[in-house]
């Protein structure tokens, strides 16, 4: 009778133990979807793109509390978000068929991202300056934007980050195509 309770013990032990010890599978993501809406001339593109640290880490970011910012586990970008920025920018040019060339007049941008996470409630933010050095001179402008997730969960906040890059992408290109030199 012993023997038995040891081994179903020791059973029970086993499945408990391996029952905590198994973890989330790592989610990996894409800053782009296929971009639909373009500028319609697209000459565009961006050349450099700097992120404060706490977007260097490659994880997904949540503002938990007025500063506090908690950097997820197992929710990640695929590509750095400077890869993903620019990668973002050009699709939404070329979605026109007229990509960012190395033309003369071609301006080239940077992209200084202020902040880019989302929050418990479900809000998501953008805040950057760009810059722009065109062949007659230079134009800068900033973006501010914050848009609700359409439902909860890292996908959505991936969602609404991919939303607001293309919402940057054709602020940016509709005020420099309105400024292009002729």
């Amino acid at each position: 009778m012993m023997p038995s309770k040891y081994i179903l013990s020791i059973a029970v032990f086993i499945a408990l133990l391996s029952a905590c010890t198994t973890a989330p599978t790592p989610r990996y993501y894409l800053l782009d979807s296929g971009f639909e809406k373009g500028i319609q001339k697209s000459y565009q593109k961006v050349t450099r793109v700097r992120l404060p640290s706490y977007l260097q880490t490659g994880s997904l970011v949540l503002q938990v509390g007025p500063q506090e910012l908690r950097v997820a586990s197992f929710h990640f970008w695929a590509e750095s978000l400077e890869q993903g920025f620019e990668r973002a920018f050009d699709m939404a040019f070329e979605s026109t068929g007229q990509e960012g060339s190395s033309g003369k007049g071609s301006p080239r941008i940077i992209v200084d991202v202020k902040r880019f996470h989302g929050d418990l409630t479900g809000k998501v933010s953008l805040v950057a300056d760009w810059q722009a050095a065109m062949s007659c001179g230079n134009r800068e402008g900033s973006f501010t934007k914050t848009i609700a997730q359409t439902e909860s969960g890292y996908p959505a906040l991936v969602a609404a980050q991919v939303r607001l890059v293309e919402m940057m992408a054709v602020d940016v290109g509709e005020k420099l195509e309105s400024a292009l030199c002729l």
